[in-house]
């Protein structure tokens, strides 16, 4: 637990620590704002306004030297270094997953992922 609280810890330093965006980002940000732009409705947009003020910059793609932060995926990061996985399966990340996802027609619910169970497997290696 100890690893992944100081792995969460350093990504969450970087989230909200101000980079500027390169050609990659750009290129990412381009495609993701399309399809928010393309298929947002109004009713979309209502639903992940979180979304746009993440990756969007005024209203479009940030440009290449632009800064971005992320804020949000810090914040869950922490609670994640801080809980474990009762953070993310039985705490608020999951309250907030079903809730999206019962406002969108999907088809999560808490039990799914309180139920979750993971297997950890060894590696394939080579000598």
């Amino acid at each position: 637990m100890r690893a992944l609280t100081t792995v969460l810890s350093c990504a969450a330093f970087l989230t909200v620590s101000a980079f500027a965006a390169d050609t990659q980002v750009k290129q990412s940000a381009q495609t993701t704002a399309k399809i928010v732009v393309a298929s947002a409705t109004a009713q979309r947009v209502q639903n992940a306004p979180d979304a746009a003020k993440t990756y969007l910059s005024d209203g479009g793609a940030p440009r290449a030297g632009d800064v971005f932060r992320n804020p949000f995926l810090a914040r869950t990061y922490r609670e994640i270094a801080r809980g474990g996985r009762d953070a993310f399966y039985k705490g608020r990340l999951a309250r907030e997953i079903v809730a999206f996802s019962e406002k969108n027609g999907g088809l999560f619910s808490l039990k799914d992922f309180e139920d979750h169970t993971s297997t950890w497997v060894e590696p394939v290696s080579t000598t």
